[in-house]
């Protein structure tokens, strides 16, 4: 008896640790993990400690396509399917400048990079790499610039800041020159919890975007 009852113990042992076995395979063939799913030629800081460069991404979807530009990248990526991408590279942009920004108006696109904003370039086939000078006159020399068109009003803006000390700002841009048709505008600043060299932990809006626009664009 006890070794019929042993024999049943271990079967029934057996066979649970095979259902457990079972239930784990199927799991691992139906959970996968994914560490980054944009599978780009990344470059590496020659600082000390290096770092993946690639940092501030700026993409448009253009004809239907996809372009992707980003910080110290050796040119700019494009993709139909934004799983596959290849790079493009141009001598016509100041693509080794930090924070990139890119928009479209008027079936071409405009770029900028910061502290390279005082040029502004256009394409109207980005995928040949080939782009031309729209203005080396812009007056201000600005840090993490974001060029915006707004189809609704057909206007320009150009917004840069938003860091620790100063205030996010814009200004509407001419349409044709895109120079700025006034003064730069603040829109939201930080207030610091006296706090030297740490990041603002509260945002104050100085005015909503939409009101300063109205009032100031």
């Amino acid at each position: 008896m006890y070794h019929t009852n042993h024999s049943k113990v271990l079967f029934l042992l057996l066979s649970l640790l095979s259902i457990l076995l079972a239930a784990c395979r199927e799991k691992e063939n139906k959970v996968k993990t994914i560490c980054n799913p944009v599978n780009l030629s990344y470059r590496f800081s020659l600082d000390s400690p290096s770092w993946r460069e690639a940092a501030d991404p700026s993409m448009i979807k253009y004809k239907g396509e996809y372009y992707l530009f980003l910080s110290k990248s050796g040119g700019y990526f494009h993709s139909t399917d934004l799983v596959h991408w290849d790079l493009i590279t141009t001598d016509s942009l100041p693509i080794e400048k930090y924070a990139p920004t890119v928009m479209e108006m008027d079936g071409e696109i405009y770029f900028t990079a910061s502290v390279a904003t005082n040029k502004i370039y256009k394409s109207a086939d980005p995928k040949s790499g080939k782009w031309e000078l729209v203005t080396d006159q812009f007056p201000y020399i600005l840090a993490d610039p974001m060029l915006f068109y707004d189809s609704d009003t057909d206007k320009v803006y150009l917004y840069y800041g938003s860091g620790a000390a100063t205030p996010m700002m814009g200004m509407e841009l001419d349409k044709k020159h895109l120079c700025p048709k006034g003064k730069p505008f603040p829109y939201f600043t930080a207030m610091l919890k006296n706090t030297v060299g740490k990041y603002p932990e509260t945002i104050i809006p100085i005015t909503s975007t939409l009101a300063g626009l109205k009032a100031h664009g």
